[in-house]
């Protein structure tokens, strides 16, 4: 027999609602009448029935400024089969709080002649919290060719156009046009060109476009570092090329893994691990690994055989047909002091095939098994579905749909806890390819997009909220020695500092049965087509107060000395109980 639900158990889904790009002359009145205020950008087709809907492909959670803790989107473009000299790309601001003054603020972007747009490009935050976002579309759908673009998006600048912020600042463009691509944050080590320490950035794989004979972007990919303004928290960060060359390529250009089943593809699954290697593990089957500080563009290959050509398996049995698992979602799981570098893969199928439930892990560092291991299966197969890390290390995986025997949905999400997979209560609309998923400061996640989506979002409170557990209240940080510590101003968040220790006290806690357990850092999520590139958990070492070793409500914490296993950035901290349930997140910057 089924397991016996408790109530709440199955978490609770709030009321949809759409984003439209008609509606009212106001645009900022609610969330069902937005009309986009740019009057002399081109008409876009309707979508789903005649509604000019807004359709949600790129969602990043906007870590600084007065938007902090809101959702930047961008969507798809108008459908263009040459280029057009002139495009605008639409992109908006939505506040997921339940009774925010303004829900949805609607912009365009005023494109780069010829340039395309930001349309199917990657994106992943940087330390001191502006988005990079790199690629794109010239055509689409057919004759696809991709774009050089690449943009940084600072969220607490004014914008150009509008009166709001959120200015977008267009950079030097890729060497190698890149449809589909990955952008990955790595640690700091010195720029070859000033031997100065800075974060480093690959921009990996994709396609050139549907002509390109070669292809070179799935072959390649390409290194950046940022540099920070010497105010982190005022002005915006600026781009550099790798100087370093590997032929044939152009300066800053290196060799992807090869092999049959070992190519960057398209949105490769890109993960840094604690040694300081960048870690891949799909879409193709074959997991491979780069140094990229030490050894940029030489690669060697996991998963229990080194050949490049071959198909992973597990036990003998290969998961795999065609050598591909498209569209599956793969996770850095969360970092723990007792477990890193384990990165789990879930769904997917080679096009035109049949879906799977199987799901795998591997521990990707070198000094780990490197070789994929089974997990429990989810109960429905399903391809285009999301992987959420929740703060109480958890993963959610929401929408999805599957191919076989005949196409259908996925609405229920499926939530891994304690080694097992647990069915959630469905989701109104369906949520399949270009849907996306991105956990919010509250502990809440939002849903939203899809090709057959009825609407546009719907936010999902998980069991930790609908259980009726103690939640942690007021929290914030305080010295070791009891000081509280100040959120900076200019940064919106608490700054810290790699190996600092100090105290996270809550309120709200009853005196007996519930303790403060665990601290948690999430990164702001970064989502598109099915890939985080931004996503990471991180388990803080922690330990009762010594001063007040009797308070259930305080934990002394320390962070990583390494940031390669705590990359610069912002970070949501979470206060989680022994019953697993997180207060609201705080926001800290660690530079």
């Amino acid at each position: 027999m089924p397991p016996v639900m408790v109530e709440g158990a199955a978490g609770a889904w709030e009321a949809p609602f759409d984003h439209t790009a008609s509606g009212s002359a106001n645009p900022l009145t609610n969330r069902n009448s937005t009309a986009w205020p740019h009057t002399t950008a081109p008409q876009w087709p309707p979508i789903n029935g005649g509604n000019m809907m807004f359709h949600p492909v790129h969602a990043a959670l906007i870590p600084k400024g007065p938007h902090q803790g809101k959702i930047l989107l961008f969507d798809h473009q108008l459908q263009n089969t040459s280029a057009q000299p002139q495009m605008y790309q639409r992109w908006a601001i939505l506040d997921p709080s339940p009774n925010a003054a303004v829900p949805i603020r609607n912009f365009y972007l005023p494109m780069p002649t010829n340039g395309g747009d930001l349309f199917c490009s990657g994106h992943a935050w940087t330390p001191n919290g502006d988005l990079l976002v790199a690629g794109g579309t010239v055509t689409y759908p057919a004759n696809v060719a991709g774009g050089k673009l690449v943009y940084l998006f600072n969220p607490a600048l004014p914008n150009t156009y509008y009166n709001d912020l959120g200015e977008w600042t267009r950079q030097a463009d890729l060497d190698i046009p890149r449809w589909y691509p990955t952008v990955t944050l790595l640690h700091r080590f010195p720029e070859p060109s000033t031997n100065i320490a800075k974060s480093a950035v690959m921009i990996s794989g994709g396609t050139e476009g549907a002509t390109a004979n070669p292809d070179r972007a799935p072959q390649t990919y390409e290194g950046y570092f940022v540099t920070m303004p010497p105010n982190p928290f005022v002005g915006s960060s600026t781009l550099s090329r790798d100087t370093r060359t590997m032929a044939p390529w152009n300066a800053g250009v290196f060799n992807g893994p090869s092999g049959t089943n070992s190519t960057f593809f398209q949105y490769p699954r890109l993960f840094l691990l604690s040694n300081g290697s960048a870690f891949m593990a799909g879409m193709q089957t074959k997991g491979a690994r780069v140094f990229h500080e030490t050894g940029p563009g030489i690669w060697s290959y996991g998963g229990g055989n080194e050949d490049p050509n071959a198909n992973d398996v597990i036990n003998g049995i290969s998961f795999y047909v065609n050598g591909q698992r498209v569209y599956d979602s793969a996770v850095l799981m969360p970092i723990n002091p007792f477990a890193q570098d384990f990165v789990a893969r879930s769904g997917g199928s080679p096009y035109g095939g049949i879906t799977t439930k199987y799901v795998e892990y591997v521990q990707a560092n070198p000094s780990g098994s490197s070789t994929w291991q089974p997990a429990p299966s989810m109960h429905k197969d399903r391809w285009h579905g999301n992987l959420t890390l929740l703060p109480d290390a958890s993963i959610l995986e929401v929408g999805g749909d599957s191919l076989w025997p005949t196409p259908q949905p996925r609405k229920n999400p499926e939530l891994f806890r304690g080694f097992q997979w647990v069915e959630m209560e469905p989701e109104a609309s369906t949520r399949d390819y270009h849907s996306i998923a991105l956990l919010l400061p509250d502990g809440r996640v939002l849903s939203g997009g899809g090709e057959s989506h009825t609407n546009t979002y719907q936010i999902f409170s998980p069991p930790y909220l609908t259980l009726g557990l103690y939640r942690p209240q007021t929290v914030t940080l305080q010295t070791p020695s009891g000081v509280p510590m100040v959120i900076n101003a200019a940064s919106t968040a608490y700054q810290v500092t790699h190996g600092q220790q100090f105290v996270v006290n809550c309120t709200g806690l009853p005196p007996t049965s519930t303790n403060l357990a665990k601290i948690m850092l999430t990164a702001p999520g970064s989502v598109t087509h099915h890939s985080d590139m931004h996503q990471r958990s991180i388990e803080l070492t922690s330990s009762v107060d010594p001063l007040q070793p009797q308070n259930n409500s305080r934990r002394l914490v320390q962070l990583p000395a390494s940031d390669k296993i705590l990359p610069q950035g912002y970070y949501m901290l979470w206060a989680v109980t022994n019953q697993g349930a997180p207060g609201n997140a705080v926001w800290v910057v660690i530079l």
